[in-house]
């Protein structure tokens, strides 16, 4: 809901800009990419409940902010990049401590199950919210979808708040914070079964999730639509993505991951290459349903790998690596941004998305270690 209508009010203070959309998600992103290793650290150092908590109710706070110069007509483009910033901010003490709490509360055996049951229910509210959020939008424009975001945060904070549950016993205070950091970053990338799992998300990251940011403009431009309109395009990225998550957990014992996580890079690619060439509405759900699949099912996959080959006491600073990886989006949204407003956004997303086919195929190619892992 937020992202929605984040890109709605920033499509409405710059004349659609495809180029200012890609800039807002840069000061989203890029905290992701700075704070995600510090936060790591702490993850794995103090209670994983309490970062989450004080994270959700702090971006409660900061959404009302927004909310507020919205309503009252006071809002500028720089309010709304600043606010995606802290936004940004807080999600990177969120998310490590939320994927790392998962194997706090569930035996390693039924962590794949358990993690694609996370994603899903992430993924069920990707199907839903952006729907809501335009309706809210017609309805009570977006300081009003803002409002509801709000709630949300405050909800989430007051529900996991409520979680009891028994951390699992580290040796976290032996060293100091930056000889954790520092132990973190050397144990991810000379761990010869992470890396290119680190390698890969990259790789998906910079070219798979460009379409995510420009989708609203592609929108405007291709065909036409209205805030609601957005939010059925998005429902169903929502949709094929709870449809991924759900089938992952069938994969718990397959000996071919590797294998499985390449098709689903694959598929994402030719979706996303040959779904901006279309104009049809219709034919765009359909494409944009297997793009949330495919997306989903690889990201899930590759995130479960990561907390099943880490070690425990590493898991959330490997974790906050991994949304470090994600926080580079915007490096190369913003390029595809500025390419979008020279050869229009179908054309920069098409490009994207075979990029991102040729280069997952050649990293099978020449990648054992990514084909036989398991």
């Amino acid at each position: 809901m937020q992202i929605t209508a984040r890109s709605w009010l920033i499509l409405r203070l710059t004349e659609d800009s495809p180029f200012l959309l890609s800039i807002m998600t840069l000061a989203f992103a890029l905290p992701m990419t700075f704070f995600s290793p510090i936060t790591g650290v702490l993850a794995d150092r103090f209670s994983r409940k309490k970062l989450i908590t004080i994270s959700q109710f702090s971006n409660a706070v900061v959404i009302i902010i927004l909310a507020l110069l919205d309503y009252s007509g006071l809002v500028q483009y720089w309010h709304v990049v600043l606010i995606a910033f802290c936004n940004g901010s807080l999600m990177s003490l969120n998310m490590p401590s939320r994927q790392a709490m998962i194997s706090d509360l569930v035996p390693e055996n039924k962590l794949m199950n358990a993690i694609s049951l996370s994603n899903t229910s992430n993924n069920l509210s990707r199907a839903f919210g952006p729907a809501i959020a335009g309706i809210l939008i017609i309805l009570i424009d977006t300081s009003g979808a803002f409002l509801a975001v709000s709630f949300t945060f405050l909800m989430s904070a007051l529900i996991i708040s409520l979680i009891s549950y028994n951390k699992t016993k580290l040796d976290q205070k032996s060293q100091s914070f930056i000889s954790d950091l520092k132990a973190g970053i050397r144990y991810a990338f000379s761990n010869v079964e992470l890396r290119p799992l680190f390698i890969l998300m990259f790789v998906s990251v910079m070219f798979g999730f460009p379409y995510f940011v420009l989708i609203p403009a592609w929108a405007k431009e291709v065909l036409g639509i209205n805030a609601d309109g957005l939010g059925y395009l998005l429902t169903s990225i929502g949709l094929g993505a709870t449809v991924g998550t759900f089938g992952l957990a069938a994969l718990g014992k397959s000996s071919k991951k590797g294998k499985i996580l390449i098709f689903f890079g694959l598929l994402w690619g030719l979706s996303l290459a040959t779904f901006a060439q279309t104009n049809e509405y219709l034919i765009a759900l359909i494409f944009l349903f297997f793009i949330g699949l495919s997306s989903a099912a690889f990201m899930s996959l590759t995130m479960t790998l990561i907390q099943i080959k880490s070690a425990t006491e590493f898991r959330g600073r490997t974790m906050s690596l991994a949304m470090m990886t994600f926080g580079l989006m915007p490096l190369s949204a913003v390029p595809f941004g500025s390419l979008a407003e020279r050869i229009g956004t179908a054309n920069s997303l098409s490009i994207s998305g075979s990029l991102l086919f040729i280069l997952t195929l050649l990293y099978f190619v020449i990648n054992k270690k990514i084909r036989n892992i398991h």
